[in-house]
């Protein structure tokens, strides 16, 4: 007992030496951050000389950041002073007056339109005993953070006497708060629901808690997830009226809680008011990162600490924009991901975006204020290639940038090199049969010799085309390739190659080069010439319900659906490198065989897709 008592003694004392360093701490820190948010101001205020509209955007948001900081010391100094024994400077307040000093400065922080501001405080009939600036506190708190929980609805003030104690209830009609979560949410640094972009330092409601308390009344909490929440607090009721306090006299004393709501909704500044200009656009652009935040703030300084870099950055603010985005633009080269974001979060947002790219198609940069083993583990489930924790260093952002787009390059080089070995690869064999073809049909038919050679240029110039280093053609250019090969392919073959071929002639959009011809070779050297007696091979190009259809197909001996071997033997490398081109710009490669049936390969590309590209 006598060890525990001393532990306990000694817990005691580590948690007062605790609270006094965090206290003097602020102190400290309070000087030179005033200190340099002086200088500051009077560089905007033209102290330094005149200043361009951009640097005086860019020295205000620094300043407005640094106002934020100053609140949060501000807290933290709360903080001690109560658990002190901060004194209460009573006076009596009239409810009504205070709460409509109040809500006319927050109609000025909120969009009237979808968020209605209603104060049903009698006049003159409510009375407290109360702190005059901790009071302000105390309904300022709480009036913001219904403001911030509640998109559009109705925010409402009541109050009612109960015996020597007056109640006063802020309604708001926002998301609400889960029920597990109502005991928390006054406890210290507790902060808003993860599952949305609202988090704070966690101290608004705990300071609240402990001013209501201070003054010998209670706080409490009712709510429904999605239908909004009700904070209920007391506060001793005056026992004269006194002289009535106008709102003109109240004013001053809350410069303060203004100063600070005002701050705080800076943080939603639009970006348009803040002007930023990324390297020249004559300057050839690297890469384009998708960036997506909710925070306009954050945003702007992503963007400023990539301005060097030669990027081109488009910012987005949840995840349903960044998806459309993803949906009408197939270039994307990086993502930078905020986990926080509001109705859908950046794991579930990396998780829908890697239904279409592969980590190696398009990597993934998630960016969020914890680094804690769990939050890295679920960024990677969720197909995230690299994380990133706030507050962001600029170099450490360039390097994980700059990695993850060389990765990405790196894989593009290795399909654009597999491209070119298809391109440059003429089979020896088809050489020889070909000229030999060719040479047989000159004894007879000179004529048709000298087409045969005409489709065998135009072939060996496809195939040999290396100053060509467009990813996409015209789909008549490759449909030339195709006919030259069929051709000459017809002539060796004779009456065991059946090719029926019917193409619409008004085909427009773009494909990737080579990717009808090898898929035509495919079905007939692993389809119809495997059989001694040949076989049918129909190549069919139309146009259906806004997308371009190719379909080749052939009666050879197919396989079944578990005959690995014969599927990898039908998907080599040329067909998996056509499957990868296409799904870079949303196109589709399915394989359908059966065994003495045939095999059909289809390749679906969406017509206003391949015109965009």
């Amino acid at each position: 007992m006598q060890k525990a008592e001393q532990l306990t003694e000694r817990l005691l004392i580590l948690d007062k030496t605790k609270d006094q360093f965090l206290a003097n701490t602020s102190h400290e820190l309070r000087t030179p951050l005033h200190a340099t948010l002086s200088i500051l101001q009077a560089v905007v205020d033209g102290g330094a000389g005149e200043l361009t509209d951009r640097q005086k955007a860019e020295l205000e948001l620094a300043v407005g950041i640094g106002r934020r900081l100053t609140y949060l010391l501000d807290d933290l100094l709360d903080i001690s002073h109560l658990q002190a024994g901060m004194e209460l400077r009573l006076s009596s307040l009239d409810v009504h007056d205070v709460t409509a000093v109040a809500l006319d400065v927050m109609r000025y922080l909120t969009d009237e339109k979808s968020v209605r501001l209603v104060n049903r405080v009698p006049k003159q009939l409510h009375w407290i005993e109360a702190d005059e600036q901790r009071f302000q506190q105390i309904i300022f708190n709480l009036l913001y953070n219904a403001i911030k929980f509640t998109p559009a609805g109705t925010i409402t003030v009541e109050a009612e006497q109960i015996g020597k104690m007056v109640k006063i209830r802020i309604t708001d009609t926002g998301i609400g708060i889960a029920e597990d979560r109502q005991e928390k949410i006054f406890d210290r640094f507790e902060q808003g629901d993860r599952r949305t972009s609202q988090e704070g330092a966690g101290l608004g409601l705990y300071i609240c808690k402990m001013l209501v308390e201070r003054h010998g009344g209670e706080i409490s909490v009712t709510s429904a997830v999605g239908q909004g929440t009700s904070f209920s607090f007391t506060m001793p009721a005056a026992s004269g009226s006194g002289d009535p306090i106008h709102p003109s006299n109240i004013e001053p004393a809350m410069m303060r809680s203004v100063a600070r709501l005002t701050a705080a909704a800076s943080e939603d500044l639009p970006l348009a008011l803040l002007p930023f200009t990324q390297a020249s656009a004559k300057e050839k652009k690297e890469a384009t990162i998708l960036l997506v935040d909710d925070e306009p703030t954050n945003q702007y300084v992503m963007m400023r600490l990539l301005a060097t870099e030669p990027y081109q950055i488009v910012a987005v603010s949840d995840g349903h924009e960044a998806l459309e985005a993803l949906e009408k633009q197939r270039h994307w080269d990086l993502v930078i991901l905020d986990v926080m974001l509001p109705k859908m979060s950046g794991y579930e947002v990396c998780q829908r975006l890697r239904e279409k790219y592969s980590a190696s198609e398009l990597p993934v940069l998630m960016v969020t204020a914890r680094g804690q083993k769990e939050d890295l583990l679920a960024g990677f489930a969720a197909g995230a290639n690299d994380y990133i924790t706030k507050p962001v260093e600029a170099l450490e952002l360039r390097a994980r940038v700059k990695t993850l787009l060389q990765m990405k390059r790196s894989v593009s080089d290795s399909i654009e090199a597999e491209m070119a070995f298809l391109r440059s690869q003429i089979k020896p064999h088809f050489l020889f049969n070909a000229l030999t073809a060719i040479l047989t049909v000159s004894q007879d038919d000179m004529k048709k010799a000298q087409d045969l050679l005409l489709d065998f240029s135009t072939y060996l110039r496809h195939s040999f085309d290396f100053e060509q280093h467009e990813k996409l053609i015209p789909i008549q250019r490759e449909l030339e390739l195709v006919e030259a090969y069929l051709r000459i392919e017809q002539i060796r073959f004779g009456e065991r190659l059946d090719m029926i071929y019917k193409v619409e002639g008004d085909l427009s959009g773009r494909i990737p080069p080579m990717t009808i011809q090898p898929i035509v070779e495919n079905a007939i050297r692993h389809g119809v010439m495997t059989r001694l007696s040949g076989g049918k091979v129909k190549l069919a190009v139309y146009a259906e319900n806004n997308e371009t259809v190719i379909q080749v197909e052939d009666n050879g001996p197919g396989f079944s659906a578990g005959a690995k071997t014969q599927q990898m033997k039908r998907k080599g490398v040329g067909l998996r490198n056509i499957e990868r081109r296409l799904q870079n710009m949303g196109g589709k490669l399915e394989i359908v065989s059966k065994p003495n049936v045939g095999t059909r390969v289809e390749i679906r590309i969406s017509q206003s897709q391949s015109e965009l590209e």
